[in-house]
């Protein structure tokens, strides 16, 4: 290498950053040559000169090789001389800076308009700094990311920089609502609002731009487009209001290009419950989307297609075939829930199981079987709240209460309890199932019977315990957990009680001749405890203590779903009219229901539900 400087003059230095000329004249054909350069001035590259760049990049067509070695490098090396140190964000060390978040979303040419302004504008490229440092930042990816040997015109990626500046600077000194976005742009800023959270976030402007992108991408069968308004307008939100016919009309063009299962549920809920034709079902329709769905495993439709079969809609009412769909879905959501899956449809598997026994779907009604599962409905429900604010989680939370109060009010009241007295408890045995150890602990109290807790491990080198589901119907305790606690009444036991050593086992069985549990740890007898009695009390805030909550419900369309709200309110009733905050602001809805609820009997947090704010 010739340590001789280079000199490279200004108008060099434009035709370098229009990539009308390269390094590579200066360097050597190969640009394998001198990287020793002097500039004569500064020049600062323009987007202009950027677009122009890429233009004859397609038209020249150079390898990756070439482009990064002669090029990109290269400017990266010298970027103060060309004015692009705030791109190329390199560091003392050569490292690219990771600016933090909050400050990117606080820098003013990061979007348009005060941070506060429902005007503001996040994630399109409205100054010329954004839109060029999104093809710098693309240009860079090209380089580092592609093979050496493929040509720039093979990338489709430059293609799209080309033409995203383009439109740019056709419409770069427009308002942001009347600007040109090439559908790239248009789908990846609508991409980032498809969930509850985000659109909380969004400005007046974001909404309006996020509609007006979404409709004309709708047109075009963007599948994303079609997905965000099909959902937008089930049941509504912050970028559209409810249109059910809207809604089916874009899941059933969403079916029809993908063939997704998931499209043919959706639209088998919209049939199910005539949301197009004034709450009048179509069964029919429902029927076969529903069944599509359960035949691709989705467990919605095959609970749903169950519910058909038992009410006999649109098909030979068979109480025996929706049982059997419902044990099928209830066994593979089971599993699930246990593999951490509790946002899954185990809640309204369980529901259903309830209704088996409650309603006697091919089976004799047994009332507390059908307890025991509204209890397991109950407990994953809530977890499955505490997850996720989905508003519709209110309305299965008050059907499995409802449910559940139906089937308490048919049981002998002898049969509840303060707590579980048993002289061989199941929970030894249960906490080490599928090849897992326990430990017990022992906690031994001067004013009270000692306390023993058995509490599962991990498999070896794993850090995850699988859980089991607890359902004790008589103290109404249900919960996922690896652990539970017993209280021992006149225990004696081959372990030191006062050791703070957990005792280890692996397998355990009833001793009859003793009249005892004997402990196994590696097929070796680690010890063994008789007791006279063991007690798993009722848990607390199981009774209906705390505050009496009057709520009403509500639907916001005839035939259409209902919501439950806090009344503060005494003189409502139900026909009556009330103001309660909706999708689309403050919206005037008919009282269908008014009840009174527990707090501690809710199925989602309290601060979840949403207030009547007056009567109309």
């Amino acid at each position: 290498m010739s340590d001789n400087k280079i000199t490279i003059m200004p108008a060099q230095m434009k035709a370098i950053a229009k990539y009308e000329d390269t390094f590579a004249a200066f360097m050597g054909p190969d640009g394998s040559g001198s990287y020793n350069f002097e500039f004569c001035g500064e020049y600062k590259m323009t987007l202009e000169d950027l677009y122009t760049a890429v233009v004859n990049m397609l038209e020249k067509n150079p390898t990756v090789e070439e482009f990064g070695n002669c090029w990109y490098y290269p400017l990266t090396e010298y970027c103060y001389s060309f004015g692009l140190e705030e791109y190329c964000e390199f560091d003392d060390d050569d490292d690219i800076e990771q600016e933090d978040e909050d400050e990117i979303e606080d820098d003013p040419d990061f979007e348009s308009g005060d941070a506060e302004s429902p005007d503001r504008v996040r994630f399109l490229p409205l100054k010329d700094n954004d839109m060029f440092a999104e093809v710098w930042i693309g240009l860079e990816d090209i380089w580092s990311m592609e093979e050496e040997d493929a040509h720039l015109k093979d990338i489709p990626q430059l293609e799209i920089y080309r033409e995203n500046m383009r439109v740019f600077l056709d419409n770069r000194n427009k308002p942001v609502e009347e600007r040109e976005f090439t559908d790239t742009q248009k789908q990846d800023f609508i991409e980032l609002f498809q969930d509850d959270d985000s659109m909380k976030n969004m400005t007046d402007t974001e909404i309006r731009l996020c509609r007006k992108f979404t409709d004309e991408l709708c047109a075009k069968d963007s599948l994303s487009a079609l997905r965000i308004k099909g959902y937008g307008c089930y049941g509504g939100n912050r970028i559209y209001p409810c249109d059910w016919k809207t809604s089916r009309d874009c899941i059933m063009r969403l079916y029809e290009l993908t063939d997704d299962p998931v499209f043919a549920n959706t639209l088998g809920y919209i049939y199910y419950y005539g949301r197009c034709t004034d709450g009048e079902p179509e069964y029919d329709k429902a029927f076969g989307m529903f069944s599509v769905a359960a035949a691709n495993g989705m467990h919605e439709g095959m609970y749903k297609l169950a519910d058909m079969y038992y009410h006999g809609y649109a098909c030979r009412k068979s109480p025996g075939t929706a049982n059997s769909l419902y044990r099928i879905v209830y066994e593979d959501c089971y599993r699930q829930m246990l593999e951490g899956h509790v946002g899954g449809s185990f809640t309204d598997a369980a529901l259903r199981m309830g209704n088996v026994y409650l309603k006697g779907i091919d089976e004799n009604t047994d009332p507390v079987r059908a307890f025991t599962f509204y209890l397991q409905a109950e407990q994953i429900s809530k977890l499955r709240s505490a997850r996720s604010d989905f508003f519709g989680n209110t309305t299965v939370a008050i059907g499995i209460s409802k449910a559940k109060a139906e089937a308490r009010s048919l049981i002998d009241g002898e049969f509840f309890k303060d707590y579980l007295s048993m002289k061989q408890p199941w929970i030894f045995g249960e906490l080490v199932k599928e090849g897992y150890r326990a430990d017990i602990t022992f906690v031994d109290r001067e004013d009270g019977p000692i306390r023993v807790r058995i509490s599962r491990l991990p498999y070896p080198g794993s850090e995850w315990i699988k859980p089991v589901l607890i359902t004790i119907p008589e103290i109404e305790y249900c919960d996922v957990t690896t652990e539970l606690e017993l209280e021992a009444y006149n225990l004696v036991t081959s372990f030191n009680i006062k050791s703070q050593t957990p005792v280890r086992y692996d397998y355990c069985e009833w001793n009859y001749t003793e009249n005892r549990f004997d402990f196994f740890f590696n097929d070796v007898l680690a010890g063994w405890i008789a007791c006279d009695e063991y007690r798993i009390n009722r848990p607390l805030g199981k009774t209906g203590e705390g505050k009496n909550l009057r709520f009403v419900s509500v639907a916001f369309k005839k035939g259409g779903r209902t919501y439950d709200y806090l009344c503060d309110i005494e003189d409502i009733s139900i026909g009556d009219k009330v103001i309660v905050p909706g999708y689309n602001g403050d919206t005037e809805v008919e009282v269908l229901d008014v009840y009174i609820k527990h707090e501690s009997d809710l199925g989602i947090p309290l601060e979840r539900y949403k207030k009547v704010i007056a009567k109309a």
